[in-house]
Formats: C-alpha cells, sequence, structure tokens
C-alpha cells in the first residue's frame, strides 16, 4: 500500500506565526497519510478531492509566493518598521539562495498537492465511470496541471529559450518523493498542456456550471491561455483567452470596491479562489493580511506611491484596493507607501485565478501578433471597466507592451503576476528602495533548487546561476 503525507486540519499549529521567524512555514506536517485504498467509490472520491481544495489553505506558497513575487519585482517594499519578514528581498543575491527558507517552502508544497492528486489519479480505472467521477478526476488533472505550471514558473527558465534541461522534476505516481531528475523545459510544459487539455475536454462535455472554490471549465481555459502564453504559442492564447471573454461577467467599475477584499466568491469574475473560513486559523497573524494591510497585525509591506501616482485620480482602483490614506502618509519611509487593501482580515479568501486575467493575456499575445489590436483591447478594457477617462497614449514597440504590463501590474498586484511577467519578457527590474537595477536577463531570475532537495535528491542537478 502505497502512503503520501498531507496536510491536515491537526497541524494547523505548525503553520503558526513565529515573531522573526525566516518563514510564514517552519515545518510541512507528515503525521497523516492518504491510501489509494481510501478512495473506493465515488463518494470517496469526492471526500478525497474536496480534501485537496480544503487544505490548499495551509499552503504557504499561497501567501509566501504572492508576497516574493510582489517584493522582487519592481512596485514594492518592505517599509522601516516590520516583523523582520521578507527583508531579504530588496537584494536578489541575499534572498535567491538555495538556504533561503520562503524559496524551500515555495518548491516543498506543490509537491504535497502533487502528490495527493497522484494518488486520486491511481484509482481512475478502480471506480465506476460517470459524469460525477470523469469531473472529479478532470479537476484532479487541473490542480495538479495548476502546481506543476507554479514550480515551471519560478524554478526553470522561460519555454523555448535554452538551458532546456533545467526543468522540474515532475512524478506521475505516489512515489513523489522519489529521487527523480529533471524533466526537461519543454516535456513539462507539454505536460501541463496536455493534462489541461484533458481536463477541459471532460468540463467542455458534462458542462457543469463554474463553481469559484474549485477549478472548472473557466479556470482550465485561462489556464491554457497562460500556459500558452508562456510557450510562446500566441494564436492559441488569444483562443482561450477569448473563450474566457466570451462568456462575459467581467468585473465591472461599479463592483470594484466590493470585490477586494470581502466578496470574492459571489462574483463570477472569480474562477478559483481558495475559501477561507474561521475554522483554516485562529488568529489574525496568519496569511496575507498581516504583513499587507494596516489593517494587519505587522502592516510592513506596501506598494510604491510613484506607481500609484502614475494612474489618474478617476481610476477606480484607487482609493478601492489601493490607498493613500492618513496611515501610511504618517509613516516616514523611501519611497513612500501605499496601503494594499485586498486582503484585510485572516478570513479573506486567497485569489487564484480570475476572469479579467485574460484580457492582459489576449493583449500581450496580439502585441506580438497584431500591435494596433493588442492597444485597442487594451484601451477599450480600462475605459470600460476602470477609467472612463483613460486614452492610451503609445501605439507600438516596448512602450506599448510596457503599457500593457503597467495596467495588468495594478489591477494584479499581490496576484502573483509581476514578476512573472518581467521574467518572460526579459525586462528589468529596478529594486525601489536600493534602486539596483538587475538585467531583463539575470540568470536569478530562476529560482534555485533548495539545499535539502539538492543533498536528498542526488538525481537532481542545479541550475547554473547557483553552482
Amino acid at each position: 500500500m502505497k502512503l503520501i503525507k498531507i496536510l491536515t486540519a491537526i497541524s494547523i499549529v505548525l503553520f503558526s506565526f513565529t515573531a522573526c521567524s525566516d518563514s510564514f512555514l517552519e515545518e510541512f506536517p507528515v503525521n497523516s497519510t492518504l491510501t489509494e485504498d481510501a478512495i473506493k467509490n465515488k463518494t470517496d472520491l469526492a471526500t478525497a478531492v474536496n480534501g485537496v481544495y480544503g487544505r490548499m489553505i495551509y499552503f504557504t506558497a499561497n501567501t509566501d509566493v504572492l508576497t516574493v513575487n510582489e517584493l522582487l519585482a519592481d512596485h514594492a517594499f518592505v517599509g522601516i518598521d516590520n516583523s523582520n519578514r521578507f527583508t531579504s528581498t530588496d537584494n536578489w543575491k541575499l534572498f535567491l539562495t538555495p538556504d533561503n527558507a520562503y524559496i524551500r517552502d515555495i518548491w516543498r508544497a506543490p509537491y504535497f498537492f502533487i502528490d495527493q492528486c497522484n494518488t486520486i489519479l491511481a484509482t481512475e480505472s478502480t471506480i465506476v465511470s460517470d459524469e460525477d467521477t470523469e469531473n472529479w478526476y478532470a479537476q484532479t488533472r487541473a490542480i495538479r496541471a495548476y502546481y506543476y505550471l507554479i514550480l515551471l514558473s519560478y524554478f526553470s527558465p522561460n519555454y523555448g529559450e535554452g538551458n532546456d534541461e533545467y526543468g522540474v522534476p515532475m512524478p506521475e505516481t505516489t512515489d513523489v518523493w522519489g529521487q527523480l531528475p529533471r524533466k526537461t523545459v519543454t516535456e513539462g510544459y507539454n505536460f501541463v498542456l496536455n493534462e489541461l487539455l484533458t481536463a477541459y475536454n471532460v468540463f467542455d462535455k458534462i458542462n457543469k456550471p463554474n463553481e469559484t472554490n474549485k477549478i472548472g471549465k473557466s479556470a482550465v481555459e485561462l489556464l491554457l491561455a497562460r500556459t500558452y502564453l508562456f510557450m510562446k504559442d500566441y494564436p492559441n492564447a488569444e483562443i482561450y483567452a477569448q473563450k474566457v471573454l466570451d462568456e462575459g461577467n467581467l468585473l465591472e467599475k461599479t463592483q470594484v470596491a466590493s470585490y477586494f477584499p470581502q466578496n470574492l466568491l459571489a462574483y463570477k469574475e472569480t474562477l478559483f479562489a481558495i475559501q477561507v473560513t474561521g475554522a483554516h486559523f485562529p488568529g489574525q497573524n496568519d496569511v496575507l493580511s498581516a504583513t499587507w494591510s494596516s489593517l494587519g497585525t505587522y502592516k510592513q509591506n506596501w506598494m510604491v506611491k510613484s506607481f500609484y501616482d502614475s494612474f489618474a485620480a478617476t481610476d477606480v482602483r484607487k482609493g478601492t484596493w489601493y490607498q493613500d490614506n492618513a496611515y501610511v502618509q504618517g509613516l516616514q519611509d523611501n519611497p513612500k507607501p501605499i496601503d494594499v487593501r485586498k486582503y484585510n482580515t485572516y478570513l479573506n479568501s486567497i485569489m487564484q485565478l480570475r476572469r479579467t486575467e485574460a484580457i492582459f493575456i489576449e493583449a500581450e499575445a496580439l502585441y506580438h501578433t497584431n500591435q494596433s489590436a493588442a492597444g485597442t483591447t487594451l484601451e477599450d478594457w480600462v475605459k470600460t471597466y476602470r477609467d472612463s477617462n483613460y486614452k492610451l497614449a503609445v501605439s507600438s514597440g516596448e512602450p506599448l507592451l510596457n503599457e500593457i504590463l503597467n495596467q495588468k501590474a495594478f489591477e494584479f498586484f499581490l496576484e502573483g503576476q509581476r514578476l512573472l511577467d518581467l521574467k518572460r519578457n526579459h525586462l528589468p527590474v529596478v529594486n525601489p528602495q536600493t534602486q539596483t537595477n538587475i538585467s531583463g536577463n539575470d540568470g536569478k531570475f530562476v529560482w534555485p533548487i533548495p539545499r535539502g532537495e539538492l543533498n536528498a535528491n542526488k538525481n537532481i542537478i542545479q541550475y547554473p546561476e547557483y553552482k
């Protein structure tokens, strides 16, 4: 009988904050097991998949990766008054090392969920198939693909740009902790693509309504668009982005103020968010609100005011999701800070995928195929959905790409987008505190394999930047 290690509610205590710890997560719980033998029928299958969703909130990368993504980019910083968390992000050379605890956790955590998915999928031939079981297995494939895409995005070079041998290990069986070598980047992205297409075909056939706390058809369409964009297959990226947009339900101007932080699951803009309840965390020191909101315990991480000021006062995101309020005005930080109000309490569900990303995938894909159409797409969306007075001031070339990505950075701040956008497009990072300029071709855009993995797995090789 093959066992895998899973996260359980019993292990919540391992996820509590410690005042000066290196990470929000010190150790992963290892004392519970899920077995293939435990999944004997449709009810067991549903329970197992729902268990995967239920445990996602305990995945530290839901908070750490979103925070690190912003702090290693160019529009955020850790304030002078801080809890000693994330302070080394202002120096890539100090932060991006094989010994960094955040990097370790962001590497390890996806494999716990991949492990659970592998165990569930190992039972696929043993349970009588119907629409319900097909749906549960399709969700499991999509979850597995989602976590592999996270790993590839951070720990591998861009698709099709050399160093193809530096993909990530991709176990497909319950022996997830076996000593596996890296797949190639090409193999990795092709696997993700095939898994998503398999799931999509099932969802397209059974056509169940989208549930915002689960991965369904629309979420997979968005993931396919994102994957094709990462693979530089711009026509297919446009096709799947347009499928999402054809369904309507983009977040309107009038909905912006109420969307974050409290109503993520109530709007059809949301394609997948991790639901949080009072049962998940016992106190206010947990998840994103602790460090990112002035209402949180530590209130230390901020958006850069100069970035905020580059958007017009008529933009509905200003004064709602992002605030230049009395609290931040009283801080002595340089650069000047802006309060991020997307996560105000530990009970806010955590955004993973939402429809508006499809606009930016389409605009970026069109930038490579039809720049006039890319500009029109961006301008129409901003005027309709965020700022009625907006007028696109650029029409082509790198200024147009920068405007697409800057609008995306403002829209998706603290949603895990900016650093990957810079990496994919070979754009530099200028640290807002130190003014250190990181080249868009810097090798450290590919994160290191953690030391513990290198020690335990003799078949894995480190990325050349860290040798």
